[in-house]
């Protein structure tokens, strides 16, 4: 059996009290501030899952999503995931670089 692509979308942005993760199956969500510390970690479902930050500081944030129990069922072994900001890759700021720099390196 092959396995399709994770689908999800995380909104608004920016969000104020509450951002919603719509999802097409089951992961972990979190938010990474912007010194690098997971400060939020919640499970999601598929169908639309709310995440509270209405108690967090006000500032950027990054986010992961975890699905390698997903991809496990699927018989595959998880290697790597990377997540960008990016628009498309039009993007040039350093880290959205360094993201396409990591990219080339693994399909080498």
């Amino acid at each position: 059996m092959q396995a399709s692509a994770f689908a999800y979308r995380v909104f608004p942005a920016p969000a104020i009290d509450q951002l919603t993760v719509q999802s097409d199956r089951t992961a972990t969500f979190c938010l990474i501030d912007a010194m690098g510390r997971t400060v939020r970690c919640r499970p999601i479902t598929s169908g639309n899952t709310p995440v509270d930050v209405s108690d967090l500081a006000k500032g950027l944030y990054v986010y992961r999503i975890l699905a390698a129990e997903e991809v496990r069922r699927f018989g595959l072994t998880p290697k790597a995931a990377l997540l960008s900001h990016s628009s498309f890759g039009t993007d040039d700021t350093p880290t959205a670089v360094k993201m396409r720099q990591a990219l080339a390196i693994l399909r080498n």
